[in-house]
C-alpha cells in the first residue's frame, strides 16, 4: 500500500514538473520600456520551462496604456501601478489578475570625468538641476513613467520653467524602443 502510494505520489509529481510543448502558445506582451531589460533577462528561461513563446512590444508607459484602450490584443500587460489601476477599474485589464512584481527607480547620473554633485538634500538637488548644463529624461508628455515623476519634482521644486530650455527627450523609433541620436527639447 505504501509503495503504491509513493509510486502515485512520483507519477502525479513528475507530470506536474514536465514541460507541457503540446499546448505551448505564443503570449504577446505590452511592456512599458523601463521593464524591458527584466523582462529580457526573464523571457529565455520562461520559454525553456513552459514552451510557451514570447513576443514583446516595448514603448512608453502612455503608449502602452493607449494600445490597451484602443483594444490591441495581449496577454500580458506590464506597466506601473498609475498607469495600470484605470485600465484595471475600466475593465480593459482583469483586476484579478493585477500583481506588483517589480519596482521601477528612477536614478540621477553624470557625465564621466565631471565632479559630482551634492543632492543628499532637497536644496542640494535644485542646485545641481540648476546649475546643470542640460538634463534628459522620458517625455512626459509621451507616457514615459520616468519623465512624469521627473517633471512633478520639477514643479514641486519650482524649477520648471527654468528647466524647460535645457531639457531634451530623447526621441524614439517606432519600431523600436532605443533612442535615437536626434533629441528634441520641450
Amino acid at each position: 500500500m505504501m509503495r503504491a502510494l509513493h509510486i502515485a505520489v512520483w507519477l502525479i509529481a513528475t507530470s506536474l514538473l514536465q514541460p507541457t510543448y503540446a499546448n505551448a502558445v505564443e503570449l504577446k506582451v505590452l511592456c512599458a520600456v523601463a521593464m524591458k531589460w527584466s523582462l529580457e533577462e526573464l523571457t529565455p528561461a520562461f520559454e525553456k520551462a513552459t514552451g510557451h513563446k514570447v513576443s514583446a512590444t516595448f514603448a512608453t508607459a502612455g503608449a502602452v496604456r493607449d494600445k490597451i484602450r484602443n483594444g490591441e490584443a495581449f496577454d500580458v500587460a506590464v506597466l506601473p501601478t498609475p498607469f495600470m489601476d484605470p485600465l484595471a477599474a475600466q475593465g480593459a485589464v482583469a483586476s484579478q489578475s493585477v500583481v506588483v512584481w517589480a519596482r521601477s527607480l528612477v536614478s540621477v547620473g553624470g557625465r564621466a570625468g565631471a565632479p559630482k554633485p551634492d543632492i543628499s538634500t532637497v536644496a542640494g538637488f535644485k542646485k545641481a538641476m540648476l546649475e546643470a548644463h542640460a538634463i534628459s529624461y522620458a517625455d512626459p508628455a509621451q507616457g514615459g513613467g520616468s519623465g512624469i515623476q521627473v517633471a512633478k519634482v520639477l514643479q514641486a521644486l519650482g524649477i520648471a520653467e527654468q528647466m524647460k530650455p535645457k531639457t531634451w527627450y530623447p526621441v524614439r523609433s517606432r519600431r523600436t524602443s532605443s533612442p535615437r541620436v536626434k533629441l528634441t527639447t520641450p
